[in-house]
């Protein structure tokens, strides 16, 4: 039995789910699917996520793709490419000079992404460490088994544009690097050319999470500062 208080956490998604199908949510939202209002607060709004673009090449050179038993009995000494955090390595940088404040993140990874293999390949990973885009979670039934509409409204300012191009020039530039140039086999997620337009054309077609969402019930907005 709880002497005092039950926190009920479920992320940055399900949290607003399930205070706004309580009632706790802009009250002219739920009048739409007559849920009855018991306090309003901006439950759901704000919703702030680290949008990842990956630049990939195929390449002759081991990756994870078509681990063997053989890489299972290593996996189990703690050696072997099963032991990859995925991310082998990564770097903070600012695309903007400065030498305190990074605002983008490179990644390394031996794999195309997040779709399914067809290839051995490696891929680098280019994220936007500080967007200033927001977006928002909001219901899409009354039901509570029904999902919630996530909209992370990526790359809404001229801002968050500007870094993530200005990010991916500067990974392009390092992929280009003579030291890499033996492991590339083909390409195969890169932008046309260096250009913006065709970088931004690059971003439009791959963008996706980096699984960092936040913000949607921030303490002070929607949660009582005050604990204890």
């Amino acid at each position: 039995m709880a002497q005092r208080e039950v926190v009920l956490a479920a992320g940055a998604y399900g949290s607003p789910q399930i205070l706004m199908l309580s009632g706790i949510s802009p009250a002219d939202e739920l009048a739409s699917f007559s849920i009855p209002a018991v306090i309003d607060l901006p439950v759901g709004t704000n919703l702030q996520d680290h949008p990842l673009v990956p630049i990939s090449f195929l390449t002759n050179e081991q990756s994870l793709f078509g681990a063997s038993a053989a890489d299972l009995a290593l996996y189990h000494l703690g050696r072997g490419p099963l032991t990859s955090n995925v991310a082998e390595g990564g770097v903070f940088l600012s695309t903007r000079g400065d030498d305190h404040v990074p605002d983008s993140q490179f990644e390394m990874a031996p794999t195309k992404g997040l779709t399914a293999p067809t290839g051995r390949a490696f891929a680098m990973a280019v994220t936007t460490l500080k967007p200033t885009s927001t977006g928002r979670v909001s219901l899409r039934s009354a039901h509570p088994d029904a999902k919630p509409r996530i909209n992370h409204n990526y790359l809404a300012t001229t801002e968050d544009r500007i870094t993530l191009v200005s990010a991916i020039r500067l990974a392009m530039d390092l992929l280009a690097q003579r030291s890499l140039q033996s492991l590339k086999r083909a390409p195969f997620s890169v932008p046309a050319s260096n250009p913006g337009p065709d970088i931004m054309a690059h971003i439009e077609q791959h963008t996706g999470s980096n699984y960092h969402p936040t913000s949607t019930c921030a303490i002070g907005r929607v949660v009582d500062p005050v604990s204890g």
